[in-house]
């Protein structure tokens, strides 16, 4: 059934428009980070150099190794001699 003339939509109807809005957003953001090769990422591994900043001053700057394996195991190796490392494996974490 049909709203009449000047009424709102119904609650299910404003619900489905939401739901094509937040798939199209999705949808989006899937190709920006590079579409179906995204979706079938299965590991990655990178460097990732941070600084730390207060107030506008640096604070330092480092780097550190990160390793990533799909679903849920991640290695991140830190200090220049990547000699501190934490380990996720699942729901268990080592150091």
């Amino acid at each position: 059934m049909q709203p009449a003339h000047g009424a709102s939509p119904s609650a299910a109807d404003e619900a489905q428009a939401n739901e094509r809005k937040a798939r199209s957003v999705i949808d989006k953001m899937i190709q920006a980070l590079g579409g179906q090769a995204y979706l079938s990422l299965g590991d990655l591994q990178g460097e990732v150099r941070f600084g730390v900043f207060h107030h506008g001053t640096p604070g330092g700057t480092d780097v550190y190794f990160r390793y990533w394996q799909w679903p849920d195991k991640e290695r991140r190796e830190f200090t220049a001699d990547r000699d501190v490392i934490v380990i996720h494996n699942g729901d268990k974490g080592y150091e």
